[in-house]
């Protein structure tokens, strides 16, 4: 009887732990970047960009707390956040962060911005339109991958 008992107890004990688990495990996990900025801009204008963190359902991950890295490959001498850097997230942030006056195109034409996050593989870009004539824009669009 007291071996039935123990078995009965340790099961119980096991399944206790196995849900105590996964019910712990309720952090939403990175998806994708969303990058918002202006959708042109002109040569040499410093513009803003935010970075939100998404999960599968494209909605924000408030408790993100990860790094992120900016490329562009399409303007070599643009100027980018962090370049070679990380750019954390702090719990302040909320999954989402705004680097003001971030970024500066100086090609011309179509030019994209990629951002990364190596430890879960996930990641974001915008293209932002790069016209000579074009006027300082406080406001843009949004572009994911």
């Amino acid at each position: 009887m007291r071996k039935i008992l123990a078995l009965v107890l340790s099961f119980s004990l096991l399944l206790s732990i196995g849900s105590s688990l996964s019910a712990a495990d309720t952090t939403a996990k990175i998806h994708h970047f969303s990058l918002i900025a202006p959708p042109t801009a002109k040569s040499g204008e410093a513009i803003d960009i935010t970075v939100e963190a998404k999960d599968k359902d494209d909605k924000v991950i408030t408790d993100y707390r990860g790094s992120v890295y900016f490329s562009t490959d399409t303007d070599f001498g643009a100027t980018i956040p962090a370049q070679g850097k990380a750019v954390t997230f702090n719990e302040s942030d909320n999954g989402s962060k705004k680097l003001s006056k971030a970024v500066t195109f100086k090609r011309t034409g179509n030019q994209k911005l990629t951002v990364n996050e190596a430890v879960e593989d996930a990641e974001g870009s915008i293209t932002i339109r790069i016209d000579e004539n074009a006027a300082p824009t406080a406001t843009g669009g949004t572009e994911t991958v």
